[in-house]
């Protein structure tokens, strides 16, 4: 009698364990999708820095940041981004930060789609932001 209720005990134990390594899968694959959407929006305002730099007002501009003895390592997110910083090709935006050629690189990194619609077109970018342009 006591052999039968150990099972059903550990049968509801073991039920309790693949529920939570479940909800754990779960929580990890979101974890990354979120992860992922920070680094897309990342690299965007990057663009978006890159494109309005010499356009901002003197009071909004950034500080230049301090040189940092780089270690073999990144130490944190920011220390990456500023080790990975992506520089646009030359020609593609002009002096006040509109783009003025197609460049396939700029379009992998940072567009998720285009629709065309009969008023205009929507830009969708990896960050989640969408855009849309009327004509």
């Amino acid at each position: 009698m006591f052999d039968t209720c150990a099972c059903g005990r550990h049968r509801f134990l073991r039920s309790q364990i693949v529920e939570i390594r479940r909800r754990k899968d779960g929580l990890y694959a979101e974890r990354a999708e979120q992860a992922n959407r920070e680094v897309q929006i990342r690299l965007l305002l990057e663009l978006v820095d890159e494109m309005v730099k010499n356009s901002l007002p003197e009071w909004m501009a950034r500080e230049a940041q301090p040189e940092v003895e780089q270690t073999g390592a990144c130490r944190d997110y920011d220390d990456f981004f500023n080790r990975t910083k992506y520089t646009v090709p030359e020609g593609v935006l002009d002096e006040n930060g509109r783009m003025e050629a197609f460049d396939n690189d700029l379009v992998i990194r940072y567009l998720d789609r285009v629709v065309v619609k009969d008023d205009g077109y929507e830009v969708a970018f990896r960050a989640g932001v969408t855009v849309e342009v009327e004509v």
